[in-house]
């Protein structure tokens, strides 16, 4: 049934809710069914005209509410509780009531979205997981306050490693990228991480090779000659087994007390002079991990 106003608005007598906005009148729509993280909440409908409804949520009337003589309504409500709701409208003169407007309060997705930086020294593969990183090159950064679980992603893979359920992040390469975690109502955050000081060693398999051999390999590789503390280094983030290279000695930088140069052998970390091996060792030149 319509009939018209005094003002000539036409009204129609269907009783309905017909808009819910988050925070006030002018407010963002909350659609039939979605989620917000505003408690305070502008509710907008028809009814009969003049006549006088009573707002309930899951049935539990919460507001009286006085329709207009076009047939209008409008109610603000606040403080409202984190959770499901179900408004609906009743016509106290009736008793009829309309279809259900539902919806979700959620807490809003808080995290520290600041540039972040992981600087610590880290010698490591590129292409294997790491067991235990040195200080400085991993973080966890989670949300305070969201809708758990939460999952994290990275704009760029190939600059850190990532967790994706806890959100850790371990230094893979030098580079930057970005960090977004999502949490279960599809809100989402990001934070820009740069990752420097991450090298490797690369290796240049079994075969053995003389003193000058290696420095000249090292310059043309433009890079260094591992020190033991360097090869150490790496062997320590594996728990001792750094995996992809030869059980032999290698090169070091690192000189005897008698001008020699070490050997190491990364996989079963023995230290080892250079004139107890015939001068001669396997190759690997530190490079920066880019």
């Amino acid at each position: 049934m319509t009939y018209r106003g005094t003002d000539s608005k036409e009204a129609s007598s269907e009783l309905a809710i017909r808009q819910v906005k988050a925070g006030g009148s002018d407010g963002p729509d909350v659609s039939n069914g979605a989620n917000t993280t505003h408690t305070k909440l502008f509710l907008s409908g028809t009814a009969v005209a003049n006549g006088t409804l009573d707002l309930l949520d899951k049935g539990v009337s919460i507001y009286e509410v006085i329709v207009d003589q076009t047939g209008q309504w409008t109610q603000m409500i606040s403080d409202q509780t984190r959770g499901h709701h179900t408004y609906t409208v009743k016509d106290k003169a009736d008793g009829q009531s309309s279809s259900p407007w539902t919806l979700r309060i959620i807490a809003p997705l808080v995290m520290d979205i600041r540039a972040a930086e992981l600087a610590g020294l880290f010698i490591r593969h590129v292409d294997r997981a790491v067991i235990e990183p040195p200080e400085g090159t991993s973080m966890i950064r989670t949300p305070s306050a969201g809708e758990a679980p939460y999952r994290y992603r990275v704009s760029n893979a190939s600059i850190v490693e990532l967790n994706a359920a806890t959100g850790r992040i371990v230094s893979l390469r030098n580079g930057s990228t970005v960090v977004t975690v999502t949490d279960s109502a599809g809100q989402s955050a990001a934070y820009s991480v740069t990752v420097r000081n991450v090298s490797y060693i690369k290796d240049f398999g079994p075969e053995r090779y003389d003193r000058q051999t290696m420095d000249v390999k090292a310059v043309e590789e433009g890079g260094v000659v591992p020190t033991l503390e360097q090869w150490d280094s790496l062997r320590s983030v594996y728990d001792g087994d750094p995996g992809g290279y030869t059980d032999d000695y290698y090169w070091t930088s690192s000189t005897h007390p008698w001008g020699s140069r070490w050997l190491k052998n990364p996989v079963s970390g023995v230290t080892y002079g250079e004139n107890d091996n015939g001068k001669v060792a396997c190759m690997g030149v530190l490079l920066p991990a880019n």
